[in-house]
């Protein structure tokens, strides 16, 4: 079983500081801090089923289980990379075995 933890605030913090060349992680988080949001704030847990994974999506903010239909688009983009992240790696680890 693998957990990992979304935390949009943080996504978007990097993402500003990254695509913005000179903004400080302070800027990112006054331009952030700025917005009237709830950010969102996921664990997933993936467990291994047969070829491929299940998964459990767990809402932190109304502490309930949502589907991946619930996600809005940018944590579904990163739920997908860490799907396809993580079956490179059990593919991987089966072509050295």
């Amino acid at each position: 079983m693998i957990k990992r933890r979304f935390l949009e605030y943080e996504y978007f913090k990097n993402l500003l500081v990254k695509q913005n060349d000179g903004l400080t992680e302070e800027e990112a988080v006054k331009v952030l801090n700025e917005k009237d949001l709830i950010w969102g704030d996921l664990t997933f847990t993936f467990k291994q089923q047969g070829n491929g994974w299940r998964t459990d999506i767990y809402c932190n903010n109304s502490d309930t289980y949502i589907t991946p239909r619930e996600l809005n688009p940018v944590e579904e983009k990163w739920f997908l990379d860490q799907v396809t992240e993580l079956s490179m790696q059990k593919y991987l680890a089966l072509q050295t075995a």
